[in-house]
């Protein structure tokens, strides 16, 4: 696995255990300060997961190409 497609799994990886521990927080609502933070912080994870998604289809579309080419 190259660099590239190493570090896109491990921000989705990341991404999703941060939502996991926001979603934690905001379920227990009443004891928690800061709730707009953790819901804002849920959408960026979001946001993290699709963008390191389109970095693994352009590394399996390049790939693809590249395999075209010598083939």
């Amino acid at each position: 696995m190259d660099i590239g497609l190493n570090s896109s799994v491990t921000g989705i990886s990341q991404a999703f255990k941060d939502h996991a521990a926001r979603a934690d927080r905001i379920s227990r609502a009443a004891e928690h300060e800061d709730l707009a933070k953790d819901m804002v912080g849920q959408i960026e994870d979001s946001a993290i997961v699709k963008a390191n998604v389109a970095v693994i289809k352009t590394h399996d579309e390049m790939l693809g190409s590249l395999l075209d080419l010598f083939s």
